[in-house]
């Protein structure tokens, strides 16, 4: 009985980590799609890239940001680099489109792959998953 209360355990962490996981891929997924409709937003030609993303982007960014958090606290060494590197390149990816230099943008999104798939790649490795 004690084995199968441990077994129990395990699978339901690993649920828990699985649904942290998948709730910072679909925060970074509606942070991804805002970049697309920043690139074509309307903006001030003085006003900062930065600033614009913010504003333009903020519920996604802070709802990403969140999910980082709590995958800082679940996940090993390797996703938490991975995580960082993927927010990163989301914040990245945003200036760029809220430049609207779609020349840039195509450019930076496609560096931001990287970042994403080594991402799942470190979470599929964590929940033992291939």
């Amino acid at each position: 009985m004690r084995e199968q209360l441990s077994q129990n355990d395990l699978r339901q962490h690993r649920e828990e980590l699985r649904a942290e996981f998948i709730k910072y891929l679909e925060s970074y997924d509606a942070a991804f799609m805002k970049t697309t409709y920043a690139l074509t937003a309307s903006r001030s030609a003085t006003q900062d890239p930065d600033i614009f993303w913010w504003e333009f982007a903020g519920e996604e960014m802070r709802k990403l940001q969140h999910s980082y958090l709590a995958v800082c606290i679940t996940g090993n060494p390797d996703v938490r680099q991975a995580a960082r590197d993927c927010l990163g390149s989301i914040w990245t990816l945003g200036r760029t489109a809220s430049t609207g230099d779609r020349t840039e943008y195509e450019r930076t999104k496609e560096e931001s792959r990287e970042p994403r798939d080594r991402l799942r790649s470190k979470m599929r490795e964590q929940l033992n998953i291939h």
